[in-house]
């Protein structure tokens, strides 16, 4: 009878432990990461009675999760990557909105300014209408100051999101090594894996993987060692290590990631979650878009100068300057060991492209590399290049071997544009040269308006009279000194006359003795020439080496944003799909089926039940056997 009430009582505590397993389950359905356990029972050693065996009972082996390693890490991955592409979408969806607002953006702003410059040109002797010009200007200056104020605070956005991520991924690391040397304490042994613990941390591993993709290498002992980036160790056994964050060596600006007590920025290396959305965000879109919008307001005071330059004002002063923008910056690489400085200048505006340039120094030459595409533009030994409409030259000190410079030509540019010129008068809307056909002519050889080519020429607004000695030469006479600046000239009808730093065309066919005069455009209040130069400067093909105006250059910035965006929007969905896919078989493997659990808890009562029959059953053929030993 003892055997049987054995093999009862066996079943008893089995079904006992399979009931409590599946209770567990179901108030465990909602649990995230949970993984459905179930016991593992195995017949006990059978009797041997000589010429057969005899069955003891049931043992419950252990209690088992259903697990599939490679779904589980699927889903971290995929969750990384939905992740990162969520935090960029986000991002360049504020850009998008900053750049292409069609009543706040820049390209309103342009247009007025223009509008104004046209205004200017039709009325040059109004006052009202300078000023309002003027203040169009300082609008325009406003708008490309807020743009670019707009952008650096997202610069701040993604330096406080990657500190805020580094935070959690400490807390994280520091959980699982937590967990780990819980896991590695628990009593082991052929069915004993802590379950719960192990579903615990991969709850963990799951919610690091949202702020930086993670991979696992298993230990004999159940621990993890979990890695980032290029195989950085995170955690090891039951020791986290820690991420911190610092100013970046080359652009104090931006923060960079570097493992605590190391130096090595690991900011290239974090491609995935928060984390690296954050830092593809920046590195894809900001920059770009700040740089490009620098090169914008840079392109634009240069060109409008150049040609405000060569104009005349109210007074019969020569133009000035009308707009300022910001300056290029070099910054040194905060490891580097030699003491060389380098400087930048802009020395083309028209040739500028919206880029970042790396130079660095291998102990003999000096490589400069644009960063847009990465392309090698200049190499050599004496620092001193000119690239792209920029000069880079060494100012000082010595390099030494593994020095690295950042040159910024243009992130600066819009952050500084500003309105030079205050008074209306000082607009120069005349040119300073007319222009005029001695009436006494005979041929029918006409003059352009002049065109100046340099405004520094001391001699520009010096009297000069182009004579015909007969209808194909010419001498070109300063009438002020009746000296003969040229003579002799060959005369081409429409050819360029260029002297005293101005220049003209005479078309048609003049006669002996025909003369022209270009003189100082004294009290030329009413001429509009310059204003209408300034004014068509808005269509005019002046940036990125004679292939964009202003507006086309800024339509090609918020279609670049606009690329990025579609792009960030278009993988996102195709992440979130295969995550949902992957979860959705995770959970098909290891999730809980309440429907497959009700059942389970029917058959493990009914088994339980039938278990304690058997007892019962014992008990009473016990009983028969005592009451017959008392007979």
């Amino acid at each position: 009878m003892i055997d049987i009430l054995r093999t009862g009582m066996s079943g008893l505590l089995a079904f006992q432990q399979a009931l409590a397993t599946t209770g567990h389950n179901i108030t465990n359905v909602n649990t995230p990461n949970y993984s459905r356990q179930q016991v593992d029972l195995t017949a006990t050693l059978p009797q041997n009675l000589g010429n057969s065996y005899l069955g003891t009972g049931v043992n419950l082996a252990g209690i088992s999760r259903s697990y599939d390693a490679f779904l589980t890490q699927q889903v971290r991955n995929y969750g990384a990557s939905a992740s990162q592409m969520e935090t960029l979408n986000g991002l360049i969806s504020q850009v998008s909105s900053l750049v292409g607002d069609a009543d706040t953006g820049l390209a309103p702003a342009l247009q007025k300014f223009f509008a104004a410059a046209q205004s200017v040109a039709d009325t040059p002797t109004s006052v009202p209408a300078r000023q309002v010009m003027l203040s169009q200007g300082e609008s325009l200056a406003t708008s490309f100051q807020d743009l670019d104020h707009q952008l650096s605070g997202l610069r701040d956005t993604v330096n406080q999101g990657l500190q805020g991520a580094v935070t959690n991924i400490n807390d994280l690391a520091t959980a699982i090594a937590a967990v780990n040397r819980n896991i590695a304490l628990a009593p082991s042994g052929a069915g004993a894996a802590p379950n719960d613990l192990l579903d615990q941390r991969d709850k963990l591993l799951a919610d690091l993987s949202q702020l930086v993709p993670v991979q696992t290498v298993a230990q004999p002992n159940g621990t993890l060692n979990v890695l980032i980036g290029n195989g950085q160790s995170l955690v090891v056994g039951n020791r986290a290590n820690f991420l911190e964050v610092g100013r970046s060596a080359l652009d104090p600006q931006d923060l960079a990631i570097h493992l605590q007590g190391q130096s090595a920025d690991l900011s290239a290396q974090l491609t995935g979650g928060q984390v690296g959305g954050y830092l593809e965000f920046r590195r894809t879109v900001l920059n770009p878009a700040q740089d490009s919008l620098g090169l914008l307001a840079i392109g634009l005071a240069a060109t409008v100068n150049a040609q405000h330059r060569q104009g005349m004002d109210l007074d019969g002063n020569l133009g000035g300057t009308l707009f300022q923008a910001g300056a290029p910056r070099v910054l040194a690489d905060a490891n580097n060991t030699g003491t060389a400085t380098l400087t930048a200048a802009i020395n083309d505006a028209g040739q500028l492209r919206g880029s970042d340039y790396a130079v660095s120094y291998d102990g003999a030459n000096y490589t400069v590399q644009r960063l847009s595409d990465q392309a090698v533009v200049a190499s050599g030994a004496s620092g001193s290049f000119t690239v792209d409409g920029l000069t880079i030259a060494l100012n000082s000190g010595t390099p030494k071997a593994g020095d690295h410079f950042l040159v910024q030509p243009t992130r600066q540019g819009a952050a500084d544009f500003a309105v030079t010129v205050t008074e209306p008068s000082k607009i120069a809307a005349a040119t300073p040269i007319r222009t005029s056909a001695s009436q006494s002519n005979l041929g029918s050889a006409s003059i352009s308006a002049g065109k100046v080519l340099n405004v520094t020429d001391p001699n520009l607004r010096q009297a000069v009279a182009i004579r015909f000695t007969d209808p194909t030469t010419f001498d070109l006479i300063d009438t002020a000194t009746h000296t003969t600046l040229a003579a002799g000239q060959t005369y081409t009808s429409g050819n360029p006359i260029a002297v005293n730093g101005w220049e003209v065309r005479i078309s048609g066919i003049p006669q002996t003795g025909d003369s022209f005069q270009v003189t100082a455009n004294a009290g030329g209040v009413g001429d509009n020439s310059n204003a209408l130069a300034l004014a068509g400067l808005q269509s005019s093909q002046t940036l990125l080496n004679g292939t964009s105006n202003y507006h086309s250059l800024y339509t090609q910035l918020i279609a670049e944003v606009g690329a990025h965006g579609n792009r960030a929007e278009s993988t996102l969905k195709a992440q979130q799909a295969l995550l949902e896919q992957t979860t959705q078989a995770r959970d098909a493997a290891s999730g809980v089926n309440l429907d497959e659990e009700a059942a389970d808890l029917l058959r493990f009562q009914q088994a339980y039940a039938a278990a304690a029959q058997v007892i019962r059953v014992a008990d009473s053929l016990f009983q028969t056997i005592l009451d017959a030993a008392k007979g």
